[in-house]
């Protein structure tokens, strides 16, 4: 499982981003922004420690798409980055860290 190293910026800056990532996507253009893996297994995490994997987004869509992920459980806190602006044809990972505080 291989980490990505390079991360997109998590705001669009420029007009025709702030545009293009406000616009709605409609059924057919959802189908080309692809997202896996559908599950991540950590697999044995010991007690005090952490296992990170990523989730893997790409955008084949001829514009920008914002995406942001949503974390809501203790375990996977420390998961980053919030959001990416992802150019075209191009492919973001956002690093799932699972934490395990508690025996």
């Amino acid at each position: 499982n291989r980490i990505f190293k390079r991360k997109f910026k998590p705001k669009p800056t420029t007009q025709a981003e702030i545009k293009e990532c406000k616009a709605t996507l409609s059924p057919r253009d959802l189908l080309l922004v692809s997202v896996g893996p559908s599950t991540i297994d950590f697999g044995t995490v010991s007690v005090q420690s952490r296992q990170t994997k990523s989730l893997v987004v790409t955008n084949d869509l001829d514009t920008h798409v914002l995406v942001a992920i949503h974390i809501t459980d203790e375990e996977l806190k420390l998961s980053h980055p919030e959001s990416q602006v992802i150019p075209s044809g191009c492919t973001a990972g956002f690093d799932i860290t699972f934490v395990s505080e508690r025996a």
